[in-house]
């Protein structure tokens, strides 16, 4: 299983908010080191909110394309020990 964590600036509040556009968005080299490898599973996390639901919309539609499931869930990392609430977008992708 490959896991990953695009960097989440361009996408985060706490970021330029740059985007798509962003020199650290780097789904497009996770895509292609998926592409190139095919993994029997992918797991990542990014930014929760709008701006993260849109990136989920790239990374599942190329992910798909790959022939790969994909799903996501909204998880608050207090869940996971940290001491705040700050809410990530947990994904994962089967072959």
């Amino acid at each position: 299983a490959y896991t990953g964590s695009c960097p989440c600036q361009p996408f985060s509040a706490a970021g330029k908010g740059a985007g798509f556009a962003d020199e650290r968005h780097l789904w497009p080299a996770f895509h292609h080191l998926i592409a190139q490898r095919r993994p029997p599973v992918v797991f990542g996390e990014q930014v929760a909110g709008r701006n993260g639901l849109g990136w989920l919309d790239l990374v599942q539609a190329d992910l798909e394309a790959l022939d790969y499931a994909c799903g996501a869930v909204v998880a608050p990392v207090a869940g996971f020990g940290a001491p705040h609430i700050r809410e990530r977008l947990y994904w994962v992708a089967y072959a």
